[in-house]
């Protein structure tokens, strides 16, 4: 029994942890710290590689689309008609043909869309033109037409031997715009 912090034996506690240490066979060792030193010669050195110099990817370069399709809905003698319109890279506005030998033509049917209007035979007229700087085409829709669905052509005019790049057609407060990105 131990009274205080002197044991009956007569053995402090301390006494009695450094016995204790010693008798389990337990080494303890302060861990050794060892420096490196970095002299003038070493710091420098014109050898050491330098970091890569950030490379900024290249913005895309929009330009004029081969062609850009448009299909919208007006009401016309108590149903919906569907309008189908083509502007080309000149920036021409034509309707897209019915003929079956017409590649516009067999891109919709292919679609599911089995038949259209020109925008003359509904009385309808439709504006557009280049966007500002000649980098894309757009269409206004015509007054009370509904957008469809619009696609740009596949043929890549900005630059014929390249297959990269993106194409898009969105409609925005009723102005359809064709962009092609390189």
């Amino acid at each position: 029994m131990t009274n205080g912090s002197v044991s009956t034996d007569g053995m402090s506690r301390r006494d009695a942890l450094k016995k204790g240490v010693l008798v389990g066979g337990a080494v303890w060792a302060v861990p050794a710290i060892q420096a490196i030193g970095v002299g003038v010669a070493d710091a420098a050195s014109t050898t050491a590689p330098k970091p890569p110099t950030p490379t900024v990817p290249s913005r895309p370069t929009p330009c004029v689309p081969a062609a850009g399709l448009l299909l919208c809905t007006v009401w016309k003698w108590g149903w919906p008609c569907l309008v189908g319109v083509r502007i080309d890279g000149n920036g021409r506005i034509d309707c897209i043909p019915t003929d079956r030998d017409d590649k516009d033509a067999r891109f919709l049917r292919s679609l599911g869309y089995s038949t259209w209007f020109k925008p003359s035979d509904l009385g309808l007229s439709v504006s557009g033109g280049y966007l500002s700087g000649r980098t894309g085409l757009y269409l206004l829709l015509p007054t009370l037409a509904s957008f469809v669905k619009a696609w740009v052509s596949d043929v890549d005019l900005c630059s014929p031997s390249s297959s990269s790049g993106h194409e898009e057609a969105h409609c925005s407060g009723g102005r359809v715009i064709f962009s092609k990105y390189v």
